[in-house]
């Protein structure tokens, strides 16, 4: 059966990509991270909320990782994100109370929960 170009495995994993026989594209959440990040920024700045996201230095660091932080007023959430899938979740309110959270993310869903949990802390 042949593989449709859409068609992709997401995994934690290194970041590289990897090109499988069966033809699926196994990409790193970092990648879709970025990817996310690079398709909404607009989007979201028309409504208030700027966003930034930051890479970990190429510097032998044992786990790459990236986050993402978005603000709104005076509210503040990021996601940091490993590629091994751990991440953490932390919000700042404008109370000053702060919120954190640690998370498994090993798939496309369980990214886009993260997501959605960190747009949610902003909106």
């Amino acid at each position: 059966m042949q593989a449709s170009i859409w068609e992709c495995t997401l995994t934690a994993c290194p970041l590289e990509e990897r090109q499988h026989g069966d033809g699926l594209l196994t990409m790193n959440l970092l990648n879709v991270l970025a990817a996310w990040h690079e398709s909404v920024e607009w989007f979201l700045g028309e409504h208030g909320i700027s966003a930034r996201l930051e890479v970990s230095p190429d510097d032998g660091r044992p786990k790459a990782s990236m986050w993402l932080i978005l603000r709104r007023g005076h509210v503040e959430g990021e996601l940091l994100l490993w590629e091994t899938g751990e991440a953490e979740l932390n919000t700042v309110r404008p109370d000053g109370g702060v919120s954190q959270e640690h998370r498994q993310v090993n798939s496309l869903a369980e990214l886009a929960a993260a997501l959605d949990s960190l747009l949610k802390a902003v909106a």
